[in-house]
């Protein structure tokens, strides 16, 4: 028989999928192990048991994944005044870190402060927030305020006031100081082809709708051609023939007799019953519409086609520099400007007129009357004298008229064309991405003006709008600001490429694609170099980085190893270099309650998965760091059997999750944490485990029996560590042993600072033959040596503790006989 030692001394690749434990062949076999449950990776290749999450504040009872509390997130003011954010399907909480509720200093406290229930405007929470949403919404932080998007609510901003104090109000765009223009993106929702003429240039206009060409009102017994439009005056509709035929029957058309010769004109919203002559609950009600660039706010909707608007300020068109050309001794002056739409005998008024070929400012300046039309972007008007050369001149003037076009536009961000889901800040400017409507375009602020997005004249500093235009529909659902700006779509990721020395400006922006992934609702965090995001399917992870060699970015799986680890994540969160280790971490929240912990060192080429999971049928549903600090939300049932949300922090300190400080006094250990009341929990006295006690409803147990406690000792829920090596498989000159019958012999495993082990379920003494017994226990660093029997076709040694405390291990060395 032949004895063969087989060293496991790294365990850089975590824990793999149980599709890879055949591939005896593989570097990664002898660098993972089949199960890492309640460990973290190390750099230096060895694991360690993760400690526990100490216990920080207890949220309102919950019913379900649609009660309170179901999303944790950071906001960090300034270095001594950080905060962790709660939405829940009503409510924001706000919670302070290292401050008590009357605000004084209390170093490692975490304070719930405030619940928001409504908006400065009196606006529910629950109008925004909802237990199918708070995934997915998107947030990005700048000094003391928050912004958080979702396409279906205006963004909104919460706003710290004070060190204890928060509000919430919606986001609005700056306004001119005249209030005559909003600086808010617009985008041309009409279908091609279709104009807008409003009935006036000042005041409240009506607005028709509908397809270039002639309107002509409907009238029984006429013989119609296709595309002919007309207009029902009964209800102030416009159709488009859509099949040759000769009229009969009376108005309304929508159901007259030869209604499916006709095609109803839509563009103004008609939700809900018309009242009167108005539609109340139309969604273009209080919306901004653009006229050649001039602002009407839209008052009521009378039809699909028709709505009545109020003009900001006055319907007019800037012309360019000299675009008025007089001839000697003729009062004609001709004017340029383009797809003016204009008629003989049509009204304008003329403003800002320079005086041009000898005719002054009072003959040209006023209401005039066009004259003739030269062609579509000439025409012709009669001043109040004679030139007295032939020139072109006149300033820039102004054209104020009210003539059809189809140059016109509204809103971008509205409830009826939907909110932008995407948010972050980039080089000084504040970015939306990807709304209902306009699924793949992208928004920039000017430079350090955030809520100014006027497109101006394309100066360097004005709002950037651009859209990924490459022939598919890629809906952003995330951006991120790291060596470029990263879009990151239901189908792509992209970027807006950074250039050297040059920030990123109107005339040199643009989207170039990179992968074709695609993304899910979590939001991606900056890790080890990289961006992490979990792709569409919710079950791969993948760092999207820039490749030297491809001269591009690569977006590679960091979880085909471990892929079994992935279930559809809802949350994920980064750590770098923290829990008084150098190694960095990222959390993920899978659907079933569980975490999957990756730990990567790119310089060391080092990367792998581990799994948390919480004690009894608690369960993770949400995780964020705040700088070094670890909180996660949990859900879990208290001594009663009520669940409720709990907020958690990773504590170095602590062995046990919930953990919590009791005293003890007189044989009696008392709580002042309810949540314990009739639960059992696990007892740690220093380096030692004392058992399990049931906690009464009074808050106290008896430990009378428990000689040599302490006066105070940690009660929570003990956590428990599992690590499997691969099977013990060798490779022999008659070829692998896979399958046959192996002995599993010694097991050598280093260990460091460990308190507590076994190994097979066999219980390895750590107290030394020296030790005093009547004292605390102390930590064994070094190797120990187990003697193990029996036979298997799948030799695994299997680690784990009987007592809840402290577990480092390096290596593993096993003796197998064949």
């Amino acid at each position: 028989m032949q004895t063969v030692r087989i060293p496991f001394t790294n365990f850089q690749f975590g824990e793999i999928s149980p599709s890879l434990i055949g591939r005896t062949d593989i570097e990664v076999y002898n660098n993972s192990a089949q199960k890492l449950t309640n460990f973290f990776i190390r750099n230096e290749g060895g694991v360690i048991k993760r400690p526990g999450f100490k216990y920080k504040v207890r949220l309102d009872s919950a019913t379900g994944d649609s009660g309170i509390g179901t999303r944790i997130v950071p906001f960090i003011f300034s270095d001594d005044e950080k905060y962790i954010i709660g939405f829940t399907d009503s409510s924001i909480l706000i919670m302070i870190l290292d401050f008590d509720s009357s605000g004084s200093a209390s170093a490692g406290a975490v304070t719930h402060i405030q619940t928001i229930t409504a908006d400065v405007d009196g606006a529910n929470i629950n109008t925004y927030l909802s237990a199918t949403n708070i995934k997915e919404i998107n947030y990005a932080q700048s000094g003391d305020v928050m912004f958080l998007t979702h396409e279906t609510f205006q963004t909104l901003k919460l706003v710290r006031t004070s060190l204890l104090k928060f509000e919430v109000s919606k986001f609005t765009f700056d306004v001119r100081s005249d209030a005559k223009q909003r600086f808010q993106p617009y985008f041309g929702f009409q279908p091609q082809g279709y104009t807008m003429t409003p009935s006036g240039s000042t005041g409240q206009v009506t607005l028709t709708v509908k397809p270039s060409g002639t309107l002509a009102d409907w009238a029984s017994g006429q013989s119609y051609t296709v595309g002919t439009l007309l207009k029902d005056t009964s209800i102030n509709q416009i159709y488009r023939v859509s099949a040759a035929h000769t009229s009969s029957g009376s108005e309304p058309l929508s159901t007259n007799a030869n209604s499916a010769s006709y095609q109803a004109i839509v563009y103004f919203d008609t939700t809900g019953s018309k009242s009167g002559s108005n539609y109340p609950s139309s969604k273009h009600v209080d919306l901004t519409v653009r006229y050649r660039g001039q602002e009407i706010d839209i008052d009521s909707v009378q039809s699909s086609t028709q709505a009545t608007g109020t003009i900001l300020n006055k319907l007019f068109v800037k012309l360019d520099i000299n675009a008025l050309r007089t001839i000697n001794t003729s009062n004609v002056v001709e004017v340029t400007m383009p797809l003016h739409n204009l008629s003989v005998s049509d009204s304008i008024t003329i403003e800002e007129a320079d005086a041009v070929g000898g005719i002054a400012v009072g003959n040209i300046n006023g209401s005039r009357t066009v004259a003739t039309i030269v062609d579509e972007n000439r025409f012709t008007f009669t001043a109040g004298a004679n030139a007295t050369s032939s020139a072109d001149g006149g300033g820039a003037p102004k054209i104020v008229c009210n003539a059809e076009s189809g140059d016109f536009d509204e809103q971008s961000f509205s409830a009826l064309r939907g909110f932008p889901r995407a948010i972050c800040f980039h080089e000084g400017r504040l970015w939306f991405g990807g709304s209902v409507s306009q699924p793949d375009s992208l928004f920039g602020s000017k430079t350090n003006d955030f809520f100014n997005f006027d497109v101006g004249s394309a100066s360097d500093n004005d709002s950037i709008q651009i859209t990924t235009s490459i022939g598919e529909l890629s809906a952003i659902k995330h951006l991120v600001s790291n060596r470029d700006l990263q879009v990151f779509t239901e189908s792509s990721e992209f970027i807006v490429p950074a250039f050297q020395n040059t920030p990123v400006t109107p005339t040199n922006a643009m989207i170039r694609r990179q992968t074709p992934y695609g993304a899910s609702h979590v939001k991606p965090v900056v890790f080890d170099g990289a961006t992490i995001y979990l792709q569409r399917s919710g079950t791969v992870l993948r760092e999207f980085i820039f490749s030297d060699k491809e001269a591009a970015y690569i977006a590679s799986s960091v979880s085909t190893l471990s892929g079994h680890l992935i279930d559809n994540p809802q949350d994920m969160a980064s750590l770098q270099a923290a829990i008084n280790r150098p190694e960095s971490y990222i959390f993920l929240v899978n659907t079933d309650g569980t975490l999957a912990v990756f730990n990567s060192d790119r310089s060391q080429k080092k990367a792998g998965f581990t799994q948390f999971t919480w004690p009894s049928s608690g369960t993770f549903k949400s995780v964020c760091t705040v700088d070094e600090r670890t909180f996660a939300l949990v859900r879990n049932n208290i001594g009663t059997g009520t669940e409720y949300y709990f907020v958690t922090e990773l504590d170095e300190s602590v062995n046990l999750d919930m953990s919590v400080s009791a005293s003890v006094s007189s044989g009696t250990l008392t709580t002042s944490n309810t949540i314990f009341n009739g639960a059992t929990v696990a007892i740690v006295d220093g380096n030692n485990y004392l058992g399990t006690k049931t906690i009464a409803s009074n808050g106290t147990v008896s430990v009378s029996d428990l000689s040599g406690i302490s006066s105070t000792v940690e009660i929570g829920y003990a956590i428990t560590p599992t690590f499997k090596t691969n099977p013990l498989d060798i490779n022999t000159q008659e070829g692998p042993t896979t399958g046959m019958l192996r002995g599993l012999g010694r097991v050598v495993v280093d260990i460091k600072d460990t308190l507590s082990i076994t190994i097979n379920s066999k219980n390895l003494e750590i107290r030394n033959v020296t030790d005093d017994p009547s004292q605390a226990r102390q930590a064994i660093t070094g190797k120990k040596e187990v003697r193990l029997l029996g036979y298997s076709r799948d030799p695994q040694v299997t680690i784990s503790q009987n007592d809840p405390l402290s577990l480092q291990i390096n290596s593993v060395i096993a003796e197998v006989q064949i």
